[in-house]
């Protein structure tokens, strides 16, 4: 059974990888920042994102999904709905 998990902790979590991954200034990631329009991500980045997020909550992202993951805002969203759905 997967563990039950705030929208805050995810928040934390996924700025986490996008911090890493993009390493860009913290400063300068907002929640509503755009990772390929703000943040210059490329498709390499997001995909490679994907799977960190996938692996790090134990989801099943599928590659329709990936246009759903434009920012930390949606992606906590994305994350938490489909952790309520039990997917």
């Amino acid at each position: 059974m997967r563990e039950s998990i705030s929208k805050e902790n995810i928040r934390e979590r996924v700025r986490d990888i996008v911090l890493n991954d993009l390493d860009e200034d913290p400063s300068q990631i907002r929640d509503d920042s755009l990772f390929v329009d703000d943040l210059g991500a490329d498709w390499i980045d997001l995909t490679e994102m994907a799977v960190e997020f996938s692996d790090e909550f134990d989801l099943d992202i599928q590659e329709e999904d990936l246009n759903k993951l434009v920012s930390i805002e949606k992606t906590v969203d994305y994350i938490y709905e489909k952790m309520q759905k039990g997917r």
